[in-house]
């Protein structure tokens, strides 16, 4: 059955002398990106914003021992809402997938799939999604396209420190 990780980046301090997209982790955020790893499966492919926070998340992962298969760094998940993160899902043809974005359009992606799991951890996924939160979903479906809202089984909620 393939896996969905879904991870927001790990904390980004506001900054008015940076633009949003240049924004960089703090040292907190690369320790919580690093702390994320050990929740992490075999993953295939890595749909990561091209924002700098996102792609500094996803050199933590590394730096903290993940491997990956492939990686695509896409404009159009950077800020994106949940339905630009979907229709970029349901383009892939991996079986266990890792989006690296961020809120809210993360946080509402996870809420709209999930389906069922545990119910204090479904709870928690819907009141807040904190830096570095990772979700990770079953998906009982053939082919990405087949994903569909309220069908995906949360298996695990990762909430950083």
């Amino acid at each position: 059955m393939p896996k969905l990780y879904l991870l927001r980046h790990a904390e980004a301090p506001m900054s008015f002398d940076v633009n949003d997209k240049d924004r960089p982790l703090s040292l907190h955020g690369t320790a919580q990106a690093k702390n994320v790893v050990k929740s992490l499966g075999d993953i295939d492919h890595v749909l990561c914003s091209s924002a700098r926070r996102t792609k500094m998340t996803f050199d933590a992962l590394i730096e903290g021992g993940a491997t990956f298969g492939k990686v695509d760094y896409l404009d159009e998940t950077y800020n994106a809402p949940a339905g630009d993160l979907l229709s970029a899902l349901q383009r892939c043809e991996a079986q266990n997938i890792l989006i690296i974005a961020h809120n809210p359009g993360i946080h509402v992606l996870a809420s709209m799939l999930v389906g069922g799991g545990d119910k204090s951890q479904v709870e928690k996924l819907n009141l807040f999604y904190d830096p570095a939160t990772l979700s990770i979903f079953d998906c009982d479906i053939e082919s990405w396209t087949d994903i569909q809202p309220a069908q995906n089984t949360l298996i695990d909620l990762v909430i950083p420190e």
